[in-house]
């Protein structure tokens, strides 16, 4: 028992202390990934050879003449795969490090090849910089600003920035000989708080709402204004950037309600001629009934000669009573239509004019019988 015991322990010191352990093998060298894809690439398997070179790209222990190398490798490899927008790429970004005749040659070879299939270049500009660009999902990203190739039409990309996510951005691809640069804005948020609650808030003469109120925008500088657009009670110039939020709380400044515009008095206007030619048909009619009274039914005035219900009932539905149907129906349309503009009017004076705590509020009221106006107090 003694000997087998004795025997299990330098089994575990020997696989404890040697240099080949059984547990683990060492991390293979950043070097030794670039051989292993130089050997892939030696036996035709370019795409293998690529992946083994990316993630030298992406390992933090690469040093700067090894990433320099690698690019290179990865321009020729996609050269060979056809790929050659990340060809182009990484032969360009291998010549910015360093001067190679050879590898100049490859990239007019590269770049010859992408205008003969149709591709144009295209300058991406991301607000804020150092975003990243990818063109597909599962796909490596690019360090923004950046030139891509890409075929004429409409292409896909998604940015990538910190503190802003994810923005799903579509490129319109113009031939434009190389000279097309589009720029990729990550909006910013402004916020308009305070104690005015529901004053009207206006971004560069378009309304966005009443207070409290959030808005993303592009990143730039607005005239912002908070009140009636002809007579507001806050204006300043507002710079928003990109991912950023810009707040303000502009005092509660109550300016006087725009006057109403001409829509809303043609309304109201509208609704009252309707009214009055209803009113004037029913006078008409009414006339036109007493006459046909006086003709037919009124014994007095006819010696009791004429006396003609009948003739009563025929004169009064064709003479009498199509005019008080159109009167009635002018008396009700008119009216709605009288109404609803001074309500529009009273309201719209209400809300431009409203206080930031209590005040009061118009509101309309719909019932079987007609309309009204409710009036709400706040305190």
């Amino acid at each position: 028992m003694r000997t087998i015991r004795v025997a299990l322990i330098a089994v575990v010191l020997v696989a404890a202390y040697s240099p080949g352990r059984l547990v683990a093998q060492e991390k293979p060298t950043i070097q030794q990934k670039i051989d292993q894809g130089l050997d892939l690439a030696a036996d035709g398997r370019f795409q293998e050879a690529t992946g083994v070179w990316l993630d030298v790209l992406g390992d933090g222990d690469a040093s700067r003449p090894q990433l320099t190398e690698v690019k290179l490798y990865l321009g020729l490899a996609y050269k060979n795969l056809k790929e050659y927008p990340e060809a182009w790429h990484h032969l360009t970004e291998y010549l910015k490090k360093k001067s190679d005749t050879k590898a100049a040659g490859d990239l007019r070879k590269v770049e010859k090849a992408l205008k003969e299939t149709g591709f144009e270049k295209v300058s991406i500009k991301c607000e804020p910089e150092r975003s990243r660009i990818t063109f597909g999902p599962g796909e490596r990203d690019y360090s923004c600003p950046l030139f891509w190739w890409f075929k004429p039409g409409r292409a896909q990309l998604t940015a990538v920035s910190t503190g802003c996510g994810e923005k799903a951005v579509e490129l319109d691809v113009a031939r434009k000989d190389g000279k097309g640069v589009h720029i990729v804005k990550f909006d910013g948020v402004l916020v308009i708080g305070g104690n005015c609650k529901g004053q009207p808030v206006f971004v560069g003469g378009k309304k966005i709402g009443r207070i409290p109120v959030a808005a993303k925008l592009p990143p730039g500088t607005y005239d912002v204004s908070v009140g009636p657009q002809a007579n507001p009670g806050w204006r300043k110039s507002v710079s928003v950037s990109a991912c950023g939020k810009t707040a303000e709380n502009p005092p509660c400044i109550v300016q006087p309600a725009d006057g109403p515009e001409l829509w809303q008095l043609g309304v109201v206007g509208g609704g009252l001629v309707m009214v009055g030619v209803g009113a004037t048909l029913n006078i008409v009619a009414a006339r036109q009934e007493v006459d046909i009274y006086n003709k037919y039914l009124d014994q007095r005035f006819a010696g009791g000669e004429t006396y003609d219900p009948k003739g009563y009932d025929r004169e009064f539905d064709e003479q009498v009573k199509p005019k008080l149907i159109s009167a009635y129906l002018l008396y009700g349309v008119g009216a709605a239509v009288a109404v609803s503009g001074t309500i529009l009017l009273l309201l719209d004076t209400q809300t431009l004019a409203g206080r930031a705590d209590g005040g009061a509020c118009l509101f309309p009221v719909a019932g079987p019988e007609g309309v009204g106006i409710g009036l709400n107090l706040g305190f």
